[in-house]
């Protein structure tokens, strides 16, 4: 009797862990395609209604959006907001390599919202994106963010885009096996900015595969598309 229920806890325990790696998956699937349907208001319902990591995700992608349409104010309070929230997760999950790896990316994009902040937040950017490589560097979109960070760097403070480089490739390496984490994102806009890396380095041709690429990924991607688009506009 004590083995049946110790076999019966276990494959509810089991169970039970499936259906919220798949929530979390679900939850974050939604943030996704709210963000590149240009859906705002859905993702300010997500962002209101996920917790932990998916409400982090819901809340970048809507700081990127009020970002991109040029909601500046709004883009800076949200993702100031967001680093608070944060700071505080890691100190409780100071594992959480995928936290880390999201704080690290928007401490260095808050510097381009916010460039007097730079000073703190560049090295926090770097520091905190070592120590997700550190506790997991086989994670895509730990690598991905590296790479944002190498791209965005000036030279004279450690960017490079041959580092940059390296770092989307490997994300891309990655990718293929991250299908099941339950935090599945990141593909199409790591094969982007290999493409746009590629661009920078004088290669054009690699440039276009990977902008393709992403777009085969996602559809939906409209960053890659413009890419595409303005290159073929320049080439006429």
């Amino acid at each position: 009797m004590k083995a049946l229920k110790t076999i019966t806890f276990a494959l509810t325990a089991t169970l039970f862990s499936s259906v919220n790696t798949w929530a979390a998956q679900s939850d974050i699937d939604a943030v996704e395609r709210a963000f590149y349907g240009n859906q705002v208001d859905e993702l300010v319902q997500l962002e209101k209604s996920t917790q932990n990591y998916d409400h982090f995700l819901a809340s970048y992608r809507l700081g990127l959006k009020f970002s991109l349409e040029q909601k500046v104010e709004q883009a800076r309070t949200m993702l100031a907001k967001l680093i608070e929230e944060m700071e505080i997760h890691i100190q409780l999950n100071p594992k959480d390599a995928e936290s880390l790896a999201l704080l690290a990316n928007i401490y260095g994009y808050s510097t381009g919202l916010n460039p007097s902040a730079a000073t703190s937040y560049g090295p926090l950017a770097h520091t905190t994106i070592a120590r997700a490589i550190t506790l997991d560097k086989h994670n895509p979109r730990v690598q991905m963010f590296q790479g944002i960070l190498s791209y965005n760097t000036p030279a004279m403070f450690g960017g490079s885009k041959e580092k940059a480089k390296t770092a989307f490739t490997l994300a891309l390496e990655y990718f293929p096996s991250d299908i099941n984490s339950g935090k599945h994102w990141g593909h199409s806009e790591a094969s982007t900015w290999l493409g746009l890396t590629y661009l920078e380095m004088g290669d054009k041709t690699m440039a276009l595969q990977y902008w393709e690429n992403a777009i085969e990924i996602n559809p939906n991607n409209g960053w890659a598309h413009y890419l595409l688009e303005s290159h073929h506009a320049n080439t006429k």
